[in-house]
């Protein structure tokens, strides 16, 4: 259903700046990161245990830390990092492109997982412009 003017989060988006959507937050996540003109990405479980600070209820909490590395999960994430640069370096293969990636640690936890998705489907920039609104269904 595209959005119209009656829509309360039509209108929001347009107050705040007309044709722009903007990061409400960034979810603090271990990774490794490298630019190109098409980024792939991955999730992977390094480690294997999540420790979860405790709640004080008097600030914003503390994100959980991840422990216990795995080493064939790691190897995993090393050899699609390998194998990127191998695409890059053959000028062959993708001729003007450069492949990037972002590469997550999950910690073997499904919410870590959850927020390394989104943060591969939102991507990370702090607001998009030019978004043609007639298209976005709400």
């Amino acid at each position: 259903m595209p959005c119209g003017d009656g829509d309360i989060s039509n209108k929001t988006a347009s107050i705040l700046r007309p044709h722009t959507c903007q990061l409400q937050g960034r979810f603090r996540l271990n990774g490794v990161y490298q630019d190109g003109d098409v980024i792939l990405g991955g999730l992977f479980d390094v480690h294997l245990f999540t420790v979860f600070p405790e709640l004080s209820f008097r600030k914003e909490p503390d994100p959980p830390y991840c422990e216990k590395f795995n080493m064939e999960s790691f190897q995993h994430a090393q050899t699609m990092v390998f194998a990127i640069d191998e695409i890059n370096k053959n000028p062959n293969l993708l001729p003007n492109i450069t492949l990037g990636y972002h590469l997550y640690d999950n910690c073997l936890i499904l919410g870590m997982a959850f927020r390394a998705a989104i943060s591969l489907a939102s991507g990370t920039e702090e607001s998009f412009s030019n978004i043609n609104w007639d298209t976005l269904a709400c």
